[in-house]
């Protein structure tokens, strides 16, 4: 759930938001990321990738 979507009312998951959608708590989210290495606060938007002025300035 928190690489394939995304809250509809924010540009990532927050630990609070993803143990609302997912019925667990914020505790749980956060062991959770941690064992799979998942920051989702930075992450660029997929949509940045394609964006060739952002890839110049970025790498």
């Amino acid at each position: 759930m928190t690489t394939q979507t995304k809250p509809d009312n924010a540009t990532h998951w927050s630990t609070r938001s993803m143990a609302e959608a997912a019925g667990i708590s914020a505790t749980s989210v956060r062991r959770i990321w941690k064992a799979h290495g998942l920051k989702p606060h930075l992450a660029i938007p997929r949509s940045l990738y394609t964006d060739i002025s952002f890839m110049d300035e970025h790498g």
